[in-house]
C-alpha cells in the first residue's frame, strides 16, 4: 500500500485507521480522490439519463443526486496532501 503501488482492501483501510488514529481522507489521499471522481462521474450520468422524466419518483432521485453532487463536488480532495 505504500507509495500508492496497490489499492488497499477495505479492511486495510479500517485497520490503518485504528492504528494511527488518522482519517482515511489523510491516510490515502489518492484513493479518496479516485473515489470521488467516480461518485461525481456515476452520478452525473444517472442525472442525465433521468432528465426529461416527469413521474415523482425520478424527481425525488434527480434531487437526491443534485444535493449529492453538490456535496461532494464542494468538497474536492486534493489528492497531494
Amino acid at each position: 500500500m505504500e507509495g500508492s503501488k496497490r489499492r488497499p482492501s477495505l479492511d486495510a483501510v479500517f485497520i490503518c485507521v485504528m492504528i494511527f488514529n488518522t482519517p482515511p481522507l489523510e491516510l490515502f489521499p489518492g484513493l479518496m480522490s479516485e473515489l470521488q471522481e467516480a461518485i461525481v462521474r456515476r452520478a452525473s450520468e444517472l442525472y442525465e439519463t433521468l432528465q426529461g422524466d416527469p413521474s415523482k419518483a425520478t424527481r425525488l432521485k434527480l434531487d437526491f443526486l443534485e444535493r449529492l453532487l453538490e456535496r461532494v463536488e464542494g468538497k474536492r480532495i486534493d489528492a497531494t496532501i
